[in-house]
């Protein structure tokens, strides 16, 4: 189970300020989910992509640009452990604004990057 603390803190226009009493929420719910991450974003050379929870072994990640041209693919056979990490390189692609799309049996993820 994972728990985060919020606290919440009002400040009125003429600066008087209420905080309240932190409360912790659970996050157990999506504990054991499968979820995709990619960065760094924006990215120069390469974006690593880090994979949790995975129940699929075979995955594909494909990148699009701003015309939905496909520009990168790559297939994933995945150990099937808790965290997967692994860098793509994307060097050869022009500055630009892409789509990166991480898509397998029972998970599907897409996300905007920038490439400087």
């Amino acid at each position: 189970m994972v728990l985060s603390y919020y606290r919440l803190k009002q400040t009125d226009f003429d600066g008087h300020y209420k905080e309240f009493s932190p409360v912790a929420v659970s996050c157990s719910a999506y504990e054991n989910q499968t979820s995709v991450s990619f960065f760094p974003n924006p990215f120069t050379t390469y974006i690593k992509v880090e994979i949790e929870n995975s129940t699929s072994q075979n995955a594909i990640i494909n990148v699009y640009d701003a015309y939905s041209n496909l520009v990168f693919t790559k297939n994933i056979i995945s150990d099937l452990v808790a965290v997967q990490t692994l860098d793509l390189d994307l060097s050869r692609l022009v500055i630009g604004l892409y789509t990166i799309e991480y898509r397998s049996d029972s998970f599907s993820s897409m996300q905007k990057i920038v490439k400087n």
